[in-house]
């Protein structure tokens, strides 16, 4: 944080967290999983608060609530092909958020938090590239607000990377990855400008190869 003019704008105490967690993990079949589930509360959370005369003091006022679930799962398909799938759905809220005396945010969603957030890898090693391993991946990340008011959203977005590599021999090996192939307009990072939503931009279509050679 970072600190304001009120005298007492050092003398903080901690951040209090509750939380719970539960998870299972094992293997059925050909699949692997991994799943988790977790509650956890903030209390005494740092807040900037701002005075009517534009004094601000950054205090111990905040609370907030998180909660989600994580799954993991891997299955070789065929001795060849595997597939990996990470999601994340978590609802990240405040109880109790108050930065200045006519603002309230309590029970809204906290900004910039996507509630869905999925990766999935589907591989697959080639003979007629010395085994060399290609592989297929979809990114997605899901609408969030851009704003604690909760007024606007990025819309979230879908992105497809394709990734191999090339094993010539034991010492040699060519790789290369094209990322966002199918040239999409993506947002690393969204903030509010007034009323207006700034951008970030993502990487345009971008392919990328290099050599690894080794002694």
């Amino acid at each position: 944080f970072r600190a304001g003019k009120a005298a007492t704008t050092t003398n903080l105490k901690p951040v209090k967290v509750q939380s719970v967690e539960t998870g299972l993990r094992g293997k059925r079949e050909d699949w692997r999983y991994d799943l988790s589930l977790y509650y956890m509360r903030k209390r005494d959370d740092i807040v900037t608060y701002q005075y009517p005369d534009n004094s601000r003091e950054v205090m111990n006022a905040g609370a907030t609530l998180h909660q989600g679930v994580e799954l993991g799962l891997g299955n070789k398909l065929t001795p060849r092909t595997s597939l990996d799938v990470a999601a994340s759905y978590a609802i990240h809220t405040y109880e109790d958020w108050r930065p200045n005396s006519s603002t309230d945010y309590s029970g809204n969603e906290i900004s910039t938090a996507p509630r869905l957030i999925l990766n999935t890898r589907l591989g697959y090693r080639m003979q007629a590239l010395n085994d060399g391993h290609v592989e297929l991946e979809w990114e997605k990340l899901g609408d969030y607000w851009v704003d604690d008011a909760n007024t606007q959203k990025y819309p979230g977005h879908d992105l497809i990377n394709l990734r191999m590599n090339y094993p010539v021999s034991k010492s040699l090996e060519w790789y290369g990855r094209l990322m966002n192939l199918a040239d999409v307009r993506y947002a690393t990072s969204t903030s509010l400008s007034g009323s207006n939503i700034v951008y970030a931009p993502g990487m345009p279509r971008t392919l990328y190869a290099g050599m690894k050679l080794s002694f």
